[in-house]
């Protein structure tokens, strides 16, 4: 589960153009 929440997470932040740390800080 947390392989697949960080992949996740770095598709997520591509898509935004962010980084995986602001995509958290984002989503937080």
């Amino acid at each position: 589960d947390y392989i697949h929440f960080y992949n996740n997470e770095r598709l997520q932040a591509k898509l935004n153009g962010l980084s995986p740390m602001e995509f958290r800080t984002k989503a937080a």
